[in-house]
């Protein structure tokens, strides 16, 4: 039983990644990581939200890419350690998401 809900934020981001592990296996050290402009800027996105008190943020460029035609609150925000400033979406927990319009299949072959 917890006196508190547990919260957490989530930060999503896009680009370019290195991906692999890191650390030596003998000794049970290896972890899978992901290190890039992109990863940062997403946990920076993340921090962000206990700061907004938000649920969630996404960065304009994901959120378009990835179709969407939900309405999101839309703000310029500083992301710590990089310069410039950069717009993201806030997305309502209250809304229903509309998902990308994907072709329905038409029945199978």
């Amino acid at each position: 039983h917890l006196d508190a809900p547990i919260r957490f934020g989530i930060g999503v981001h896009g680009g370019l990644a290195i991906l692999g592990e890191i650390g030596d296996r003998r000794h049970g050290g290896a972890v899978f990581t992901a290190i890039g402009d992109a990863v940062n800027v997403a946990a920076r996105l993340q921090g962000v939200t206990k700061t907004l008190g938000v649920d969630a943020l996404v960065s304009e460029a994901v959120f378009a890419a990835a179709g969407l035609d939900t309405p999101c609150a839309r703000r310029e925000i500083e992301v710590e350690g990089r310069e410039g400033r950069l717009w993201v979406r806030i997305p309502d927990p209250n809304e229903e998401t509309q998902r990308p319009k994907v072709p329905q299949n038409q029945g199978s072959p």
